[in-house]
């Protein structure tokens, strides 16, 4: 299976981490009734910054991220990073 969506005029001027981080959002928000209650969910992303956020508990507790990292583990997925 595939998705894709097109970015509104907004989402085209955030910040590389937020892309990346509203495509892991877009993705699980897509699939999630495929990842509802497993426990080996794994997700691959080539955006080193997201696997140190997730891995460091953010700080701030404000802010976009801080609630996609909440929606985020909700399916307990791992994060891993893979160069692209």
């Amino acid at each position: 299976m595939y998705a894709s969506k097109k970015l509104t005029q907004t989402q085209r001027r955030w910040h590389m981490t937020s892309l990346e981080g509203y495509a892991v959002v877009f993705g699980l928000q897509k699939f999630g009734r495929y990842l509802e209650g497993r426990s080996d969910t794994t997700v691959y992303t080539d955006h080193q910054a997201l696997v140190w956020l997730r891995q460091n508990k953010y700080t701030d507790t404000s802010g976009k991220l801080v609630r996609w990292f909440t929606y985020i583990d909700t399916f307990d997925p791992i994060l891993k990073f893979r160069s692209g």
